[in-house]
């Protein structure tokens, strides 16, 4: 790829589409690799004009800028930027929509990958639709027994999970990951990424036995492929911690936030919404440890970061005031404790429901607060 990129600068230069459509073969493969930094830079020098563009751009549209704006997408959704990937994608469809592509399977990659985005931001109803229009493209262009179909299936899958559908959640995911292991093999960063969504979707809903085999399995493929230090790593690490907490293993629970946390403050910048979650999980960790101290200024931390990168009103700052509030229980800052548990309480239940962990925690504090019978 490299040899072909220098080669159709010589002939054609760099403003010339042949040369773009190298320099994107290129990225994507870095991307594949988990190299963003290397990936990115290239695309962000072409696309200058557009990214800086205050208004829908009037500069031509091509397939070749459609397709670097969705690698660009890629790489913000990668790095936990989810406001960013999502203007990447949709600048890539408006392209895509003007060259007449609107059902074109490569506009389908699209609308998958912004579900992604928009799931990441808990916005499942409005990713739904997106999700599912881009399934019925691949469905009809490419057949059932595709990898592109099975990656819209498990986007599709994740979205209906946070609208209590699991039931059709839990066959579109088996489904997909049993295309994905037969035809792209269990290395595949595709085949990777689903192992680890149904891994926590099997988490969230009581099969902790299964949901650890498969987040082992993703964690054993992301070190051999990317090493130990790589942010891959770090997400299994949290994926794990959860597992561990539901468990009630509280102290390898907080094993694995650190060393998450440790990796992410080598690969993430620190607005990182990855890095927020990881503090939260640690900071529940340590407040079942009977450790509310060393909780609060993480939990105070993850606040910060995740009203800078999603505004006050998200389910990340919610979680983090649940869990704040709980640690103020255990440090015995009882009014504190009550009003911020009142406070998440009911957004707490609709993110999550009703049987979910932090939920039931929030109501055995209200319980112990007299707040609730």
């Amino acid at each position: 790829l490299e040899k072909s990129l220098n080669l159709r600068q010589e002939l054609f230069g760099k403003q010339h589409p042949e040369f773009g459509a190298s320099l994107n073969d290129l990225s994507e493969t870095h991307i594949a690799l988990g190299e963003l930094d290397i990936a990115e830079a290239p695309l962000k020098d072409s696309l200058a004009p557009v990214l800086h563009a205050t208004t829908k751009t009037k500069i031509q549209s091509s397939a070749v800028m459609a397709k670097s704006l969705f690698l660009l997408g890629r790489i913000a959704l990668e790095r936990g930027e989810f406001e960013t990937a999502e203007q990447r994608f949709k600048q890539s469809m408006e392209m895509y929509d003007s060259l007449g592509q609107q059902n074109s399977i490569d506009k389908a990659a699209v609308m998958t990958q912004l579900g992604k985005a928009l799931s990441e931001q808990y916005k499942e109803p409005e990713a739904e639709p997106w999700l599912r229009a881009a399934l019925n493209i691949g469905k009809a262009q490419l057949g059932t027994d595709h990898p592109q179909v099975a990656e819209q299936m498990a986007r599709l899958a994740d979205v209906l999970e946070g609208q209590a559908k699991n039931d059709e959640a839990a066959i579109l995911f088996g489904t997909s990951l049993n295309i994905k292991r037969r035809i792209l093999g269990i290395k595949h960063p595709d085949t990777v990424d689903t192992i680890k969504n149904y891994g926590n979707f099997l988490r969230r809903n009581g099969g902790f036995d299964e949901a650890r085999t498969l987040m082992n399995e993703a964690l054993q493929i992301n070190t051999e492929l990317y090493g130990t230090q790589h942010e891959y790593v770090g997400y299994d690490n949290v994926n794990l911690g959860l597992l561990d907490y539901d468990e009630g293993q509280y102290v390898s629970a907080e094993q694995r936030f650190r060393t998450a946390l440790s990796i992410y403050g080598h690969s993430l910048g620190q607005d990182s919404v990855l890095i927020a979650g990881a503090q939260i999980g640690l900071a529940r960790s340590l407040t079942r440890q009977h450790k509310p101290d060393a909780a609060l200024p993480l939990l105070h931390s993850a606040i910060k970061i995740s009203d800078q990168s999603l505004g006050k009103d998200n389910p990340i700052t919610a979680t983090a005031n649940a869990a704040l509030g709980i640690a103020l229980l255990e440090s015995g800052r009882l009014t504190q404790a009550k009003a911020l548990l009142l406070q998440t309480v009911s957004e707490i239940e609709d993110t999550y429901g009703s049987q979910a962990v932090i939920t039931r925690e929030v109501h055995v504090a209200l319980k112990q607060l007299g707040a609730e019978k």
